[in-house]
């Protein structure tokens, strides 16, 4: 799960990694083994988009029904599951541009929380193949990561080809809060503390 923020930095702050479930698990947890399922994690949270490999809607055996169906299928029907952009020199560049040093805050515009335990360790082993030693200027490099551990880098590539817009007015949401909730006033002094000159109350 990524969100993003007012300035476009992307927060990855959680994931969902495990091996041999079936699609239906995936969606919705192992009730018996009280193990959590995608929705279950969600808690509520208004996802903009999801993104999903493309090549799961490659039509499997001879029931003419493909992965990505059978996820549809458990799936609510308003869930904002798109195909994700599968281009991997495009999106390795992408990441890798969120990971530079930005000179304003040197901080890079990607953060990931240590919770993402897997997504941290593939960053490390991530890799392009290697030439033999007698390879080496007879044979073209191959610009290809190797095809190993790489599910969740797979996912940060395709979220952040994807990236969501960041939110278009940070004091959106204070419109549509009533000035009379705690919430309300404590934005307005704030923000008379930062600026009373040029405060307007919204409210008045």
């Amino acid at each position: 799960w990524g969100a993003v923020d007012y300035d476009e930095n992307i927060y990855i702050y959680r994931e969902f990694y495990e091996r041999e479930w079936l699609i239906e698990e995936i969606v919705r947890g192992k009730k018996k083994e009280n193990k959590a399922g995608v929705l279950s994690l969600m808690k509520g949270e208004k996802i903009e988009q999801a993104r999903m490999d493309p090549s799961t809607r490659a039509v499997r055996g001879t029931s003419g029904l493909s992965d990505w169906d059978t996820y549809c299928d458990h799936l609510p029907k308003d869930f904002p599951l798109l195909p994700a952009n599968n281009e991997k020199t495009a999106g390795i560049d992408r990441v890798k541009s969120y990971l530079k040093i930005n000179p304003k805050t040197n901080k890079p515009r990607l953060f990931i929380f240590n919770s993402c335990t897997n997504l941290i360790d593939e960053f490390t082993k991530y890799r392009y193949k290697e030439l033999t030693h007698g390879q080496h200027g007879k044979v073209n490099e191959r610009e290809e990561p190797v095809k190993c551990d790489d599910h969740a880098m797979d996912a940060i590539r395709y979220l952040i080809m994807s990236r969501p817009e960041p939110p278009k007015e940070e004091d959106n949401i204070w419109n549509r809060i009533k000035y009379s909730s705690l919430e309300g006033a404590i934005h307005r002094e704030l923000k008379d503390l930062k600026n009373p000159k040029n405060y307007k109350d919204p409210w008045e």
